[in-house]
């Protein structure tokens, strides 16, 4: 379920911020930093708010909304540009974040940078004419489209663009100086980003000092950890960067699939990549270095050609969209409409960005989260002039050192729903809902179910039961037949007295037998035992039977003696 375009944009910042810290963890500081930088200028509050523009786009550009799908750049404005080295050691420019890539009208990442470049001539930034702007970006989108894409390999193509790109480093010391004025991070680092940091270096165990670097607006408030060591007679740098899924994500309602889609548009865009970018889990990891990096509109040499720039921009927008949508659908959606279409929909964004701004610098609000959410098994920093015995870093040790932390470890890092939710109750910004309270109440009320080994304890002694209960039953049988025969030998006629008396006693002694087995058997046996079927009882032997025959046996002896006399 989509979020409602009707939030204010407090609601909506908080609302996101929550969302995100179930995904990662949030610097308090960093986030309260961006919030006052979004006060300062329209700008600034356009790269800082992806997560807004993704609300509000579908509303303000209905039918833009439904243009064809590509693997979008999602977070797209004229400051999101830079160089880097490919494999061949070539410099190369492009677009230089993916953070916030999702599936997207092809049409939301050329409204977003023909926005920007609004705001940029509006700041004086760009001495260009808006829809002269407009133009320009969408006449190279569209010659982008038809040579089905090229990179920028500066070596060999653009001399303009080559001398904009290159002018920074012209002193690269001040990159370096950038850096050096960071302190060196005296808290821990999680362990995935320490460990994909020394796998970077040259040697893993290379010395190194650890800084946390502040940098870009739209991911202010994410960790980043930069690793700055010496290296055969310079200095290198790698960065790690904490990952979440697209802002455009949340704005659709924040479920369905939340997979960091960073190395597939990498994958599939027309593009002579960096080997050194690369992502792990949740994670980005790459080289820093004065040509590789972001080139700021402030950086940029006075003597420019402002039109070869923006339809540069246009370009390399395409190259994007070409890893996964072909030229000539994007071409014949292009082709239908209006000629100023970009240009429109640009100044409708505009005007609901500049509300939004107003809004925020009123009243602005607090950062949603103002704690860490969730303590990763940590890996302590490295100075540059620390190693350990062999000259193994203090990274590989405290990895070593902490075992079956790792586990742990990555089993936070690889939270699923439910974790997100326990997350964000660690954080205390959402907390539980009324809902979900009562059910946990409802829940205790009914009692916890028996364990797997209480159920097995007590199947053991049901069996038991069962098997004493047959073994009853059956010495109450042999007793029953024992009754029987005994009846049998006391009925007999003409036997004599002895005998009869024997058979007698022990037809009565079997039956009270029998009597004790039913009395044992009636006593109540263990839940789930089944009955042993009761034997009959044996009729005890009938007395007369005895006085028959002791009478029969005196009226004998009074005949035989009557006899004699």
């Amino acid at each position: 379920m989509k979020r409602s375009s009707r939030m204010t944009i407090q609601q909506a910042t908080q609302d996101y911020e929550r969302w995100l810290a179930g995904f990662l963890d949030i610097v308090p500081e960093d986030l309260a930093a961006k919030h006052e930088k979004m006060t300062g200028a329209v700008f600034p509050f356009l790269r800082a708010t992806y997560y807004r523009w993704a609300q509000l786009f579908p509303h303000r550009c209905k039918e833009l909304a439904r243009a064809p799908q590509v693997l979008a750049v999602g977070d797209l404005h004229v400051e999101n540009f830079g160089t880097w080295r490919d494999a061949e050691g070539r410099l190369v420019w492009g677009i230089n974040d993916f953070d916030e890539t999702c599936r997207l009208p092809y049409a939301h990442d050329l409204v977003r940078l023909a926005t920007s470049a609004h705001l940029a001539i509006a700041d004086g930034h760009l001495r260009i004419n808006a829809r002269e702007a407009c133009e320009s970006i969408l006449g190279g989108y569209r010659e982008g489209l038809e040579a089905s894409g090229r990179p920028f390999v500066l070596a060999e193509h653009g001399k303009a663009l080559r001398e904009m790109a290159t002018a920074r480093l012209i002193d690269p010391q001040k990159f370096w100086e950038k850096l050096d004025g960071r302190p060196t991070y005296k808290g821990q680092v999680p362990q995935r980003p320490a460990k994909a940091l020394s796998n970077m270096l040259p040697r893993p165990d290379l010395p190194r000092r650890v800084v946390h670097r502040v940098a870009g607006l739209g991911s202010l408030g994410r960790q980043r950890f930069v690793a700055i060591a010496d290296w055969q007679g310079g200095r290198i740098a790698r960065e790690a960067k904490a990952l979440a899924p697209s802002g455009a994500v949340w704005a659709f309602g924040g479920e369905g699939a939340t997979k960091v889609l960073y190395q597939t548009i990498l994958d599939e865009s027309v593009r002579s990549v960096d080997p050194w970018v690369k992502v792990r889990r949740r994670w980005i990891v790459r080289r820093l270095a004065p040509d590789c990096t972001r080139i700021e509109l402030s950086e940029l040499p006075e003597e420019r050609e402002e039109t070869y720039l923006l339809h540069a921009m246009g370009w390399e927008t395409a190259n994007v969209h070409l890893g996964s949508r072909s030229a000539h659908a994007l071409l014949v959606d292009l082709a239908a409409r209006d000629v100023e279409w970009l240009h429109h929909a640009a100044k409708a964004m505009l005007e609901a960005v500049q509300e939004d701004w107003e809004a925020w610098r009123k009243d602005p609000v607090e950062p949603a989260i103002k704690a860490p959410a969730v303590a990763i098994a940590p890996v302590a920093a490295v100075p540059a002039d620390t190693a350990g015995p062999g000259g193994a870093s203090l990274v590989v040790l405290a990895m070593q050192q902490t075992g079956d932390k790792a586990e742990s470890a990555g089993a936070v890092a690889s939270l699923g729903k439910k974790g997100r939710a326990e997350k964000l109750r660690k954080v205390g910004g959402s907390g539980e809902s009324e809902g979900d309270a009562k059910a946990a109440k409802r829940k205790a009320g009914k009692g916890e179910k028996p364990g797997k080994g209480e159920k097995a304890a007590k199947g053991e002694k049901a069996a038991k039961g069962e098997k004493s209960g047959k073994g009853k039953a059956k010495k109450a049988g042999k007793a029953g037949k024992a009754a029987k025969v005994g009846k049998r030998a006391a009925g007999k006629g003409g036997a004599d007295e002895g005998g009869t008396t024997a058979h007698a006693e022990k037809g009565a002694l079997a039956a009270e037998s029998a009597k004790s087995a039913r009395g044992e058997k009636s006593a109540k046996g263990p839940k789930g035992a089944r009955r042993a079927k009761p034997a009959k009882p044996a009729r005890p032997a009938k007395p007369a039977k005895k006085v028959r025959a002791v009478a029969a046996s005196s009226t004998a002896a009074a005949a035989a003696e009557a006899d004699r006399h």
